[in-house]
């Protein structure tokens, strides 16, 4: 593969491309996003079978880079019943879903719980999502109202006197 340079990072990072590991991002060729895109496209637009999408996929690994169109193919295929889309999705906003709630809620294993929750929620959920493109605002939302539910019930139990901490 060959290297590209300054101004090809910045016009991919213009165009859309985000990168999940810096090291490669040198290393992406024109090719590779080319593929990317076609099957993407192809799988939205339904042009495309199921065993050509197989054959490009072979062809060409996503999980190197991580773009828009990358999270909308795997949305789509989570749709579709496969449990590795979805998979690879949670890899992909785990840590920041977690990083989020966290942030909110102050303690780790609330935090913990909280984000399995709210993929579990999505998962449940993801034929509600009316487009796939909004995938990450959809379950950042969904990561606010669990984070408010949350709250909301810690306020409650406070309110009653019982205890939410762990204790005697």
């Amino acid at each position: 593969m060959r290297k590209v340079g300054m101004i090809g990072v910045i016009f991919m990072i213009i165009s859309g491309l985000v990168f999940t590991d810096v090291a490669f991002a040198g290393r992406v060729g024109k090719r590779q996003v080319h593929q990317q895109k076609r099957i993407c496209q192809g799988v939205k637009s339904g042009e495309l079978t199921g065993r050509e999408t197989r054959r490009l996929e072979r062809e060409h690994t996503f999980s190197t880079i991580s773009t828009s169109s990358h999270v909308t193919f795997l949305v789509e295929k989570a749709r579709g019943g496969s449990r590795t889309a979805f998979n690879e999705l949670v890899d992909l906003f785990q840590k920041d879903i977690f990083r989020m709630v966290f942030y909110r809620t102050l303690s780790r294993m609330d935090a913990e719980n909280l984000t399995q929750d709210i993929f579990i929620q999505a998962f449940k959920n993801l034929s509600r999502l009316k487009t796939p493109d909004w995938f990450r605002s959809w379950l950042f939302s969904i990561s606010l109202n669990r984070i408010r539910d949350f709250h909301r019930k810690k306020r409650f139990m406070t309110l009653f006197g019982f205890s939410t901490g762990g204790g005697t």
